[in-house]
């Protein structure tokens, strides 16, 4: 017995020691994916963590929540990236060429999808919150094979945004906004879900922009949600929401907004995407929301994240988004 304790001892001071050195040396790297489930750094702003499975499947954690698994990676970021290009009627023109804004802490597995059909967008500007972060992911041999090397690409700049509410947009306007941001579980989180930041937003949007807002679970925490909405159904005169299931996360919920209607026609983006999940059925099924989840732009009482933490909190063994409640 105290042979196995003994070993047991030296096993969790080994993996101690091993943890706490500097994770950007490749052949630490090499040898945590290869023995550890876990890896963690702090960045600029954020703790990244690592969740290692079997080979060399993983999720992505930002300050311990979860941001995404590789199983569902296309899911996820074609749900958020190529399906509101459906409902943008500029690209179906000749001379419909986009310039387009990722917010958020850019990992290049948002800005992927937008690379395999770059034919459409002749600015494509990451503003990323972690400069730190946006970096491992552009570096990393292993993760930019993941993310098809998008964070290199000639056509993409990338600026860091130190007071994510208040961004400087380099003089420039665009026709698409993507709003990526971690769930709104703090009070400066919960800045850049207020009508306010929106209204910031909508200024740098050329006439007939659309933003999409990554929004919050639609069951767990629908008031939240409904929260989000009621402040871009405030700012914007056409807000659309839509939702997807996730093994790893359940139900989540986003937003199109815009200050004109818009009408969904996928085929000239899927002709060109080379999607691995979206497509025509998925499309016509992404807005239809259960009656438990259909969501309203209805003001709620007390603030975003407030909301946001009381719904997770009512959730039982809520092991699918990590939180420091």
């Amino acid at each position: 017995m105290w042979k196995i304790v003994l070993l047991l001892s030296v096993m969790v001071i080994m993996v101690s020691t091993l943890i706490n050195y500097d994770s950007d040396n490749p052949l630490l790297l090499s040898a945590k994916r290869k023995l550890f489930d876990v890896e963690e750094k702090f960045y600029e702003n954020n703790f990244l963590t690592l969740e290692w499975e079997d080979n060399n499947e993983f999720n992505i954690y930002i300050d311990e929540t979860y941001f995404l698994h590789s199983l569902e990676r296309y899911k996820t970021t074609e749900s958020f990236i190529l399906y509101p290009l459906t409902y943008c009627e500029k690209i179906r023109r000749a001379d419909g060429i986009l310039e387009i804004a990722l917010i958020g802490p850019e990992t290049g597995f948002m800005a992927e999808p937008l690379q395999r059909i770059k034919s459409v967008f002749s600015v494509l500007d990451v503003y990323t919150t972690d400069i730190g972060i946006t970096e491992f992911f552009r570096k990393d041999e292993f993760f930019a094979y993941q993310n098809d090397n998008s964070l290199n690409k000639s056509n993409l700049r990338i600026f860091q945004t130190d007071v994510i509410n208040d961004i400087q947009f380099q003089k420039r306007t665009y026709d698409l906004i993507y709003l990526n941001f971690l769930d709104p579980y703090n009070s400066e989180l919960a800045k850049v879900y207020s009508k306010e930041f929106y209204k910031k937003i909508d200024k740098v949007l050329k006439p007939g922009g659309m933003i999409v807002v990554n929004g919050t679970s639609p069951f767990f925490t629908k008031k939240s949600a409904e929260t989000i909405f009621s402040n871009l159904t405030d700012v914007f005169k056409w807000v659309k929401p839509y939702y997807i299931t996730l093994n790893a996360q359940g139900e989540w919920s986003f937003f199109i907004a815009s200050q004109k209607s818009h009408k969904m026609d996928p085929s000239f983006v899927l002709s060109r995407a080379k999607a691995n999940y979206l497509n025509n059925s998925v499309c016509d099924t992404l807005d239809v929301f259960p009656d438990d989840m259909i969501l309203r732009p209805i003001k709620h009482a007390g603030s975003i994240n407030g909301q946001f933490i009381s719904g997770w909190k009512s959730l039982v063994n809520a092991r699918s988004i990590q939180m420091k409640l």
